[in-house]
């Protein structure tokens, strides 16, 4: 499983403990681009280890992307 893939789910499955709520003010915009560059180390390593399976649609990661992308931007 790709590593990038379970990071995201961890992120995203409220009953794990590192759940991150999604409201008005959470993640912050700094938090978002902390957790974009997260995203992105993790694709880097997913690629040299050629982890092609992951349980995460494509379109999933990258609605989730965009998202963290536009509460980034509001800095």
């Amino acid at each position: 499983m790709c590593a990038t893939s379970a990071i995201i789910d961890q992120w995203t499955n409220p009953r794990l403990p590192s759940f991150v709520p999604w409201t008005p003010v959470s993640p912050s915009p700094n938090l978002a681009q902390e957790m974009l560059t997260v995203i992105s180390k993790l694709e880097d390593i997913d690629r040299r280890l050629k982890q092609t399976e992951c349980k995460l649609e494509a379109a999933l990661k990258t609605k989730f992307k965009r998202r963290l992308q536009r509460r980034a931007n509001k800095r």
